[in-house]
């Protein structure tokens, strides 16, 4: 009995968005999420920045509110350099109107759907070894 041929766009299961080059490497579909992985944190400032941009985006000024600090760029630079990187944790310039009425670029952090990921697979980790 014959096997009809496979289809090779099908994706696997396991399969990681790579496909093989004609000398058979690995190359990445474009359309793949690039990964993230986050290592965790128990300081709560970051903590709280987390949970509220796993809620929504927000702007610099509102992030500083929500964390309570005064440098919501610092402080996602340290998010950024637990793991989850520019590809985890991006930031969007939009644009806005100062309060002079001057056009202006405002920044918008939000979590890659990467990042949240990365964020939710510690989360349940951290969970998991709270109850052993």
């Amino acid at each position: 009995m014959k096997r009809p041929p496979q289809d090779s766009k099908k994706k696997k299961s396991g399969d990681a968005g790579e496909r093989p080059d004609l000398f058979g490497n690995a190359i990445s579909e474009p359309h793949s999420t690039p990964s993230a992985r986050f290592f965790g944190t128990d300081n709560p400032r970051y903590l709280r920045a987390l949970q509220a941009l796993l809620t929504r985006p927000m702007s610099r000024s509102h992030l500083d509110e929500v964390a309570g600090c005064a440098n919501g760029p610092d402080l996602v630079l340290n998010i950024r350099e637990l793991g989850l990187g520019k590809a985890g944790l991006a930031c969007t310039l939009i644009d806005d109107t100062d309060r002079d009425g001057r056009k202006i670029k405002r920044g918008v952090y939000s979590l890659t759907n990467a990042g949240r990921r990365a964020v939710m697979v510690w989360l349940r980790m951290r969970d998991r070894k709270a109850v052993e």
